[in-house]
């Protein structure tokens, strides 16, 4: 009987996101879980050489049905052996990788797309994609980690499972939003919904950068050739983030690109020797901008953490969380470096991470997230505005207030407030919030 077949991937200078891709392709390929007519979305990854083309690899691995380990050849790795359906490395569905590389085309075409001339359909469908995509993703990993939680004797059924949990309300809302510019504004009125509709779409942007930075971790977890110090601290990184961190939204992540200065002793480094390998730009439902730097060890903190601070410099709850019970001399995050410069879109930079910049990042979170707060408010007051007859004696806050609990309507005015207090920077005074809206999307923008 075969316990196993080989795909030789060495040749193609296969980076280690890569080949867990393939990894997870070749398993589902097996399962006969693979649709051809994904083959498009597959540019990112190359090839392996000895085969003619994804279909030809196709048809190899599903002849080898029932067989439950394979290996894959590679420069990095050397050979590596993966069991093609065990939870404690499971590999996660390959889709995630696919729909998530061509997110960025999709955000592409969004910041595209012209409302004057825009078609129906071509608005329906970029609304729909995204927010499929989002869903999709989530689901999926989340079905991973309940798998990987299940097959424990110790299970808790209270453990959370899924990084962002969907608000259905939320959803519709955004939904709505494309369906009612494509099927009911009139053409000549179309251009004055596009920087609202680009802030709400900019808004599930943020969440898809979160599932975007989950499935890098997947990768890593999932990945049995990695060190056993860099696996542990993963899945301790990633255990971290499922208990205490739900639904949030990341504005931007700046990837270091100096290298660690491994030539100084762990105990004996700081900030100097390029200890913090990634920023991570965010905010929670209620709108709080956070920095969270994922540090390796260094002098203070002999162990993988991350630090989390407010605009004011106020430390979280999450701060110095401890992430890993080692002091690993090399660079640790470096898989998740790599993964992140694969699946990367808008608003991920690799650049150097220079301590001063958290201010000015999170002020400009904190700008970005008023946008988000108020999108909604504008929206409506546009919509009402063009097809009502009589213009005089409607107040859209009175009316939209009557809807709302207190806490939305504080975080409205709140929302508010920071806007006018950013417009007054430019030395504008203006009490209407649909130019305090444009220009400050703009002033961004730029």
């Amino acid at each position: 009987m075969e316990y196993d077949f080989t795909i030789d991937y060495t040749g193609n200078d296969a980076t280690i996101p890569q080949i867990q891709v393939m990894a997870s392709i070749i398993k589902d390929m097996v399962n006969e879980q693979f649709n051809e007519k994904n083959i498009g979305l597959l540019s990112f990854i190359p090839l392996p050489k000895e085969y003619e083309s994804w279909e030809n690899l196709n048809a190899f691995c599903r002849s080898k049905k029932g067989i439950p380990f394979f290996k894959i050849k590679s420069e990095i790795f050397k050979t590596t052996t993966y069991v093609i359906n065990n939870h404690k490395f499971m590999l996660p569905n390959h889709l995630i990788y696919l729909y998530l590389f061509n997110l960025q085309n999709i955000f592409n075409k969004l910041e595209k797309i012209d409302f004057k001339t825009a078609e129906t359909d071509e608005i329906i469908n970029l609304t729909d994609s995204l927010i499929n995509t989002f869903i999709f993703i989530n689901n999926e990993i989340s079905f991973y980690f309940f798998n990987l939680h299940y097959d424990n004797d110790d299970f808790d059924y209270n453990v959370h499972c899924r990084p962002c949990l969907i608000n259905l309300e939320w959803v519709r809302d955004l939904r709505g939003f494309g369906y009612l510019i494509a099927s009911e504004i009139s053409k000549p009125n179309k251009d004055k919904f596009e920087t609202v509709y680009k802030v709400r779409m900019q808004e599930l942007a943020c969440q898809c950068r979160y599932l975007s930075f989950w499935a890098c971790l997947l990768q890593i977890i999932s990945c049995p050739s990695l060190p056993k110090a860099v696996h542990s601290s993963f899945y301790h990184f990633a255990h971290c983030l499922l208990q205490n961190v739900q639904t949030i939204f990341i504005h931007h992540i700046i990837v270091e690109q100096t290298p660690l200065n491994d030539k100084v002793e762990v105990s004996y480094r700081g900030a100097d020797d390029n200890t913090t390998r990634i920023k991570v730009y965010f905010t929670f439902e209620n709108g709080e901008a956070l920095a969270a730097r994922l540090d390796l060890p260094h002098k203070g903190v002999p162990y993988l953490h991350i630090n989390v601070e407010s605009e004011q410099g106020e430390l979280s709850r999450l701060n110095h969380c401890k992430l890993s019970i080692t002091s690993y001399e090399k660079n640790i995050l470096k898989p998740l470096e790599e993964s992140l410069m694969t699946f990367n879109y808008s608003a991920i930079t690799f650049d150097k991470a220079i301590p001063d910049i958290d201010k000015t990042m999170l002020h400009k979170v904190k700008v970005e997230r008023a946008l988000f707060g108020i999108s909604s408010l504008i929206w409506g007051a546009l919509w009402f505005t063009i097809h009502r007859e009589e213009k005089k004696e409607f107040e859209w806050d009175k009316i939209l207030k009557s809807n709302l609990s207190q806490d939305a309507q504080d975080y409205i005015e709140e929302c508010k407030d920071i806007l006018k207090k950013e417009i007054a920077i430019y030395g504008v005074n203006t009490e209407d919030f649909n130019d305090i809206f444009e220009l400050i999307f703009m002033s961004l923008k730029n």
